[in-house]
């Protein structure tokens, strides 16, 4: 099926009996298969009833909204917001805590995240939503290997049917100094594809030793690279992630540089390597102490753990504010996120992969660019998937998570093994004095003009010298500003104050 545009809106409704349909009455957004696999959400009116649906790991996000006699979907939340639109205070209990929504949660009472592998229905009876259920990946003997040769025919293959989408075209893979993007660029050069590659520069003190590995690894194999430069602020860049994520991400704010080249260059495709970290490493956050407290089904300390020290968010919000937003439903919502995976192989790598990757990293890859051009997402392959999270927790942590997925590429593409990875240890010398200044001052004065109710800025302003001082502690509190416009984004959108 060809692949097709995304931010389409319908609003489906009864009048006399008969269904209506303001809006998109059919869509594809994303692309499907003709074994019925790919990264999708489609619906389709018919003359009594319209139904929804979306692929195997729903991590493109379709958010609706329903009542008995209305249903409204878009893959962009803004559209569904109404004025004095409920917050969901639980789920963003979790949300500012550890930056992830969990489930189907948004940060809207009544607009929901259509769940992976589901089919809604509406009719003159309302709506009817099933979901396929998940087999539980409850592990199973492996030889590293085994696990090689397995991976790199499902890769292989994965590979070549994406490519079938794109013919002849050239594709563009945005390509950083870590594992996934590197293994889509090899595979793809290995089957001779035609690419280019795109790399997004940091502020400093955050180095530029991705983009310099990266500029290797295109030098190595004659690709065009292009290095793509932070132009605006924080604090706009902030606001701006904010909307096209749909209010479902915390971070991401440094990739609108790329959603701004490929919307000015209109390219097709994109290939993104979402879900692979989590996959191929069993989960960068699994710990042997985090899996012993999974094996015990001591899921409330787990969540104690994750969600980790209250840090500036206690010293941020107003008691009126910190009531709604409790610490104890957090960890009691993230525990029976967590209890969900109880008899996975690797129930830390699936609570992430489900939750933090489908929901955090999937509104960078489809909330982002989804609205420009068709991501490609060789990772999600369902037999991938069913291979690596039937692989043992244990099995990642005696062999080395980043070993696994480096012996890989290593054994595949024996050319380029002398390429190193990326020192996330590697900082920026120069001083940005001026740059730390001038963006300390742009955002005292606009969150003291848009304070969101509930939210003290006082830690805000008492750290300001501080920030302005030391390079890494302005790097490092970024929190309470991302916090802050955070919510107050969420008051533009509804009109009202967040108590």
């Amino acid at each position: 099926m060809t692949p097709s545009g995304n931010g389409f809106y319908a609003r489906f409704f009864f009048d006399n009996a008969v269904l209506k349909c303001d809006g998109v009455a059919n869509s594809l957004a994303g692309y499907q298969y003709a074994d019925g696999g790919g990264v999708f959400n489609q619906w389709q009116l018919f003359p009594d009833r319209v139904e929804v649906s979306n692929d195997f790991f729903g991590f493109r996000p379709l958010y609706y909204k329903a009542t008995a006699d209305c249903l409204r979907i878009s893959e962009d939340i803004n559209q569904l917001v109404d004025p004095a639109e409920p917050l969901n205070f639980r789920a963003l209990a979790v949300f500012l805590r550890s930056g992830d929504f969990l489930g189907e949660h948004t940060p809207f009472l009544a607009i929901k995240v259509l769940p992976p592998d589901a089919r809604l229905t509406f009719d003159i009876n309302g709506i009817n939503l099933q979901v396929k259920q998940k087999n539980s990946s409850t592990g199973m003997a492996v030889s590293l290997e085994q696990l090689h040769r397995d991976y790199k025919e499902i890769f292989s293959a994965s590979i070549a049917q994406s490519r079938q989408l794109i013919g002849q075209r050239s594709c563009l893979v945005p390509l950083s100094g870590g594992r996934d993007s590197r293994h889509i660029v090899l595979e793809l050069h290995a089957q001779h594809q035609q690419l280019s590659c795109a790399t997004v520069k940091h502020q400093p003190p955050k180095s530029n030793e991705d983009f310099n590995v990266a500029a290797l690894l295109a030098k190595h194999l004659t690709l065009p690279h292009v290095a793509l430069q932070q132009s605006l602020s924080y604090q706009a860049a902030e606001l701006i992630k904010n909307r096209l994520t749909s209010y479902c991400a915390l971070e991401h704010s440094w990739f609108l540089p790329l959603y701004n080249h490929i919307k000015l260059t209109q390219t097709a495709f994109v290939f993104d390597g979402i879900g692979g970290d989590i996959l191929s490493t069993g989960s960068t956050r699994l710990t042997a102490e985090r899996l012993l407290l999974a094996r015990a089904g001591r899921w409330d300390e787990l969540a104690e753990e994750l969600l980790g020290p209250e840090g500036y968010l206690a010293d941020m919000l107003a008691p009126s504010l910190s009531i709604k937003l409790s610490r104890q439903q957090a960890v009691a919502d993230m525990s029976l996120e967590l209890a969900r995976f109880t008899d996975s192989a690797n129930p830390i790598a699936q609570f992430f992969f489900w939750n933090r990757a489908r929901r955090t990293i999937g509104s960078s890859a489809f909330g982002l660019l989804g609205r420009v051009c068709t991501p490609v997402t060789p990772f999600l392959d369902q037999r991938l998937y069913h291979l690596l999270s039937n692989v043992p927790a244990e099995f990642f942590l005696q062999q080395g998570k980043k070993q696994v997925h480096d012996k890989l590429i290593a054994s595949c593409y024996p050319g380029s093994v002398g390429i190193r990875y990326e020192d996330k240890t590697v900082t920026d010398n120069h001083s940005y004095l001026t740059t730390r200044i001038k963006e300390n001052l742009q955002q005292v004065a606009y969150l003291s003009c848009h304070k969101p109710a509930g939210l003290k800025i006082s830690p805000l302003l008492s750290r300001v010298p501080k920030r302005i001082i030391s390079a890494n502690f302005h790097h490092g509190s970024e929190f309470l500003v991302r916090t802050a416009l955070y919510l107050h984004s969420l008051e533009q959108i509804t009109e009202h104050g967040i108590i």
